[in-house]
């Protein structure tokens, strides 16, 4: 699939994303839009053709950047399955997985190039 084909994610859908995440606990409120704009519009930049490339950056910066007062980890999740599910994908791993690997993210322990390795063996097209 080319980079032209994956589905871009909007202001308006983190937002809606994170606000349905609140629901599970959390502080509301923005610490900083650009944060946001960056970490929605890094996996566009140009360079990142796969869903896989597109994922790994998605995830990081919106984790790393950390634009959200609360749950940044948490509305990294949805905004990944809201990617990769608009774009014909699904993820192939455990919850227990998934934390493992956010947390492993935000501690510096997982870099790009292990959450581009592990979502190129986790994320698959639907059948």
């Amino acid at each position: 699939m080319i980079a032209d084909m994956h589905y871009q994610l909007k202001w308006e859908d983190l937002i809606y994303i994170h606000d349905v995440d609140l629901h599970f606990g959390g502080a509301p409120g923005v610490i900083t839009k650009n944060s946001l704009y960056s970490a929605i519009s890094r996996p566009y930049s140009g360079y990142l053709d796969s869903i896989h490339e597109k994922a790994a950056a998605l995830v990081e910066s919106i984790v790393r950047n950390h634009g959200f007062a609360d749950a940044n980890k948490r509305t990294a999740v949805i905004a990944l399955g809201v990617l990769i599910a608009t774009c014909g994908y699904h993820c192939m791993a455990f919850n227990e997985e998934m934390v493992e690997c956010i947390v492993g993210v935000v501690s510096g322990t997982v870099n790009h190039a292990d959450l581009l390795a592990w979502f190129e063996t986790r994320l698959l097209p639907k059948s």
